[in-house]
C-alpha cells in the first residue's frame, strides 16, 4: 500500500549514512529537500556491533576511492603504465651498465681519472 507525506506526495524508502545510523532504512517525502518535514523509521536502530561493521564497511569503500583517484591521476599526468614500463625498465638497465663501465674503467686506470685531469 502506498504511502503519502502530509501534503499528500508519495514518500520513499531511503537508507541514512549518518555515523550514528548508518544503514538504518527510513521513509521521507521525495520532497524533503523543499522543506517536507514527514519522516520515519522503518526499522529499529541497529545494534552497536552493527554500526562498528557498518562504519568499518564504509571507511574501506573510501579508501579504495581515494585509491582509485590517485590511480587515476598519476595515470592521467603519464604516471608509470604498461606501456611505459618497457622503455623504463630498459633506460634504467641501460644507466646501471655505463655507471658499471665507469667504475671498471676508473678501477683498471690505476684509480686515476679516466677524463684527463
Amino acid at each position: 500500500m502506498a504511502e503519502y507525506c502530509y501534503y499528500r506526495m508519495l514518500v520513499v524508502e531511503r537508507t541514512a549514512w549518518t555515523e550514528k545510523n548508518a544503514g538504518r532504512r527510513f521513509v521521507s517525502c521525495v520532497y524533503s529537500k523543499r522543506g517536507c518535514k514527514y519522516f520515519r523509521w522503518v526499522e529499529g536502530p541497529i545494534c552497536e556491533r552493527g554500526r562498528e561493521v557498518i562504519r568499518g564497511l564504509l571507511r574501506r569503500i573510501e579508501n579504495r576511492e581515494e585509491e582509485k583517484e590517485i590511480v587515476k591521476t598519476v595515470h592521467n599526468n603519464g604516471g608509470s603504465n604498461e606501456a611505459n614500463l618497457p622503455i623504463r625498465s630498459s633506460v634504467c638497465r641501460a644507466f646501471v651498465l655505463f655507471i658499471a663501465l665507469v667504475l671498471i674503467l676508473y678501477v683498471l686506470s690505476g684509480n686515476r681519472c679516466v677524463c684527463g685531469v
